[in-house]
């Protein structure tokens, strides 16, 4: 689709060996499961019903863990997006063989085991399919027997055509846009800010090397509920931006008003429908912390907008340095030449046209705000333009000295130069 994600690949140690024992093989497993959208479940020669036995200790305590997400919400999901077996040295593909017909060949494997019609242990198979969203396989033909050899440098050369081209078609089928998902907790989409605390709650769940459903249930909980509020968080942001921040002029206090108080509906909706895991008195908690979180977010945005009411005149500031100066220019004239000369009494003239325009719009404008955002207001933003025009003229005095002491320092210069 149109989404950017990051992808994050993780190879994990083996599990299920001589040397692990199984709860040291369920924190590997369970771990994997938790933070990845496809587990891809690494198998030789065949799927066996061993192999998916090995994944009921951890789905036990999973599934005791998620019976109350059912009870308390009457919400039965699966929790966990796609679990993939990978099955090396398939030994059954016929020469030249291409990769649909090959695709039916791995269905039907998967369905011995998957299938109700064809299986005869529906337990496991059931107690998968309630924990993973898809369950599919992909079967790799034996690389090469060359490999085996002790000789073998690692030289790829020796890897046989018909593997390559099954690798291939798994790295095109796992990244196709249709199945390269972002990774999800029950429906909330895990995000690069919240992926460092999603993995702490989890890690702290196995710990002991001897998952519970209790610390996985706490678990679950509290990364639904931070995942949630990334989302809620990111609607209140969104919708304050459209609605207010974006706006080229200040919204009135009533606007926004409307707006914070929407941005906070909106926030409460989407944690309320995203946080469904753990208990009503965590979920509450939770949310108070949301919404204050969002009255953080409603007075910075407030704030702006202040600033940006406050500024509304600013860009008046050089039609109003021109009204004064003309009115400036009016004032001393009126002192030393209209008196007395006809020509300083029609530039006095034509001043006052200018600066009683200008005086005109900026009221104009003042009158403007006032009916729109009230007194109070327009007399900030008042105050707000006369500041910028003392800041002006300030710079501009202070740009003219500058100019007349450089060309001091040139005229001295000159004369040093011309002495004997």
């Amino acid at each position: 689709g149109d989404e950017d994600v990051a992808v994050a690949l993780m190879d994990t140690q083996g599990a299920w060996d001589a040397r692990m024992s199984k709860e040291q093989s369920a924190t590997i497993f369970g771990l994997t499961t938790l933070l990845a959208s496809r587990l891809i479940y690494n198998v030789s020669k065949q799927i066996q019903q061993d192999k998916i036995d090995n994944l009921l200790y951890f789905t036990d305590f999973a599934k005791a863990a998620l019976r109350a997400l059912e009870r308390d919400t009457g919400v039965k999901r699966e929790p966990f997006q796609t679990l993939e077996f990978l099955v090396r040295d398939w030994p059954h593909y016929q020469e030249n063989v291409g990769i649909p017909a090959a695709r039916s060949m791995m269905k039907n494997h998967l369905d011995q085991y998957f299938d109700p019609k064809m299986s005869q242990d529906t337990k496991s198979v059931d107690a998968l399919r309630d924990l993973f969203h898809d369950i599919d396989v992909w079967c790799l033909p034996h690389p090469s027997l060359k490999i085996e050899n002790e000789s073998w440098d690692g030289n790829l050369a020796v890897i046989e055509k018909p593997f390559w081209r099954f690798i291939n078609g798994y790295l095109e089928k796992i990244f196709a846009p249709a199945e390269l998902q972002a990774k999800q907790n029950l429906g909330n989409a895990i995000t690069v800010s919240t992926f460092g605390t999603v993995v702490r709650e989890f890690s702290g769940a196995f710990s002991d090397a001897a998952p519970q459903a209790k610390t996985f249930s706490e678990a679950m909980e509290a990364s639904t509920g931070l995942l949630a509020r990334d989302v809620a968080i990111k609607k209140a942001k969104q919708l304050l931006t459209e609605k207010a921040l974006s706006k080229a002029s200040a919204v009135t206090d009533k606007e926004f008003d409307e707006i914070a108080a929407m941005a906070t509906e909106l926030a409460e909706a989407e944690f309320s429908n995203k946080a469904i895991f753990g208990t009503t008195e965590g979920i509450e908690e939770r949310k108070a912390l949301l919404l204050q979180e969002v009255q953080e977010e409603i007075q910075r945005a407030r704030d702006d907008n202040e600033r940006k009411l406050e500024a509304s005149l600013t860009g008046l500031t050089n039609f109003s340095l021109l009204g004064l100066g003309a009115f400036a220019i009016d004032r001393v004239s009126d002192v030393t030449c209209d008196w007395w000369s006809g020509f300083c009494r029609d530039i006095s003239t034509d001043l006052s046209y200018v600066y009683v325009a200008v005086f005109a719009w900026v009221g104009f404008n003042l009158y403007l705000i006032s009916e729109k955002q009230g007194q109070l207001n327009a007399t900030a933003a008042a105050l707000e333009l006369a500041k910028t025009v003392v800041r002006q003229i300030d710079r501009n005095l202070k740009g003219v000295q500058k100019a007349t002491g450089s060309d001091k320092d040139a005229i001295v210069d000159v004369d040093v130069d011309k002495k004997p």
